[in-house]
C-alpha cells in the first residue's frame, strides 16, 4: 500500500482451495487488468493454496491452449494458472499476514492510505460517526 496518488499497480493476493474456479477467476483478474490498463496501470492477482503455499497467477489469457509466451510450466492445462514458480515467490510471512485483508473480516495490518481507508469503511468513520 501506497500514499501515492496514483501507484503504478495493484497487486491481490486471493486465497484459493484446490477445487476453486479458476476460469472465472482468471476472467475477473483479466477483467481488473483491463479496468487498470484504461488508465495506464497494471494489476497482478497472485494465488496462494489455504495452506499457504503460492501457486501462482491468474492467466492473462482467454483461451487456455500452448503459448510460447506464457511463463506458466503447464500452460494449456485448462487450470488457468500461471504457475510461473520460477520466477515468482511470494514470502510465507505475506501469505499468512498480507497487509491488507479483505475478507471474511477486514483487517489492516498498516496504515492504510487515506483513500484506501475511506473506501474500505466509509466517509463515516474518518468523521467518526
Amino acid at each position: 500500500m501506497t500514499d501515492k496518488a496514483s501507484p503504478k499497480d495493484a497487486d491481490v493476493l486471493v486465497t484459493v482451495k484446490d477445487d476453486a474456479k479458476f476460469e472465472l477467476l482468471s476472467q475477473l483478474g483479466r477483467k481488473l487488468k483491463g479496468a487498470a490498463q484504461t488508465r495506464n496501470l497494471g494489476a497482478d492477482i497472485f494465488l496462494a493454496s489455504d495452506s499457504g503455499a503460492y501457486v501462482g497467477r491468474t492467466c492473462s489469457y482467454r483461451e487456455c491452449h500452448f503459448r510460447r509466451a506464457c511463463r506458466g510450466t503447464q500452460c494449456g492445462s485448462g487450470r488457468w494458472i500461471c504457475n510461473d514458480l520460477a520466477i515468482i515467490c511470494l514470502p510465507d510471512g505475506l501469505i499468512a499476514e498480507p497487509p491488507l485483508e479483505l475478507w471474511p473480516n477486514l483487517v489492516a495490518r498498516t496504515a492504510l492510505p487515506a483513500d484506501t481507508f475511506r473506501m474500505l469503511v466509509g466517509d463515516e468513520a474518518c468523521r467518526g460517526a
